[in-house]
């Protein structure tokens, strides 16, 4: 299993992610549902006015699928929610930063995920 945690763009990355964690509002309308957070990575990728989005890996919406949030933007964290996955593009800077944790440790996603680059 590869586990890669980027609160940080890498000089090759396009998006950067923190686990355990939601960006809500500011949704692009309507939510989409898709397997994976990296396909939602990829829908965002997708999009110009896409630059954040929240992606659930409990699938709690939809047995099926995870339900991903597109967002124009990002401004409001929580970064203590379990099962979600939240990320923004690289070349987005938004006003605030998602804050750090006191021990500079992100909790870990428990599925095989790959940076996207």
């Amino acid at each position: 299993m590869i586990i890669i945690i980027v609160p940080f763009c890498e000089s090759n990355g396009r998006m950067r992610y923190w686990n355990q964690s939601d960006f809500p509002g500011a949704d692009l309308k309507p939510h989409l549902t898709e397997d994976t957070v990296e396909d939602c990575m990829d829908r965002c990728l997708e999009k110009p006015e896409c630059n954040a989005f929240t992606f659930d890996s409990y699938k709690r919406f939809d047995p099926d699928r995870g339900w991903c949030w597109l967002k124009t933007n990002a401004g409001n964290y929580n970064m203590n929610y379990d099962g979600m996955i939240s990320g923004m593009k690289c070349s987005y800077r938004p006003d605030v930063e998602p804050p750090r944790p006191p021990d500079n440790k992100y909790p870990l996603y428990d599925g095989k995920l790959t940076l996207r680059t």
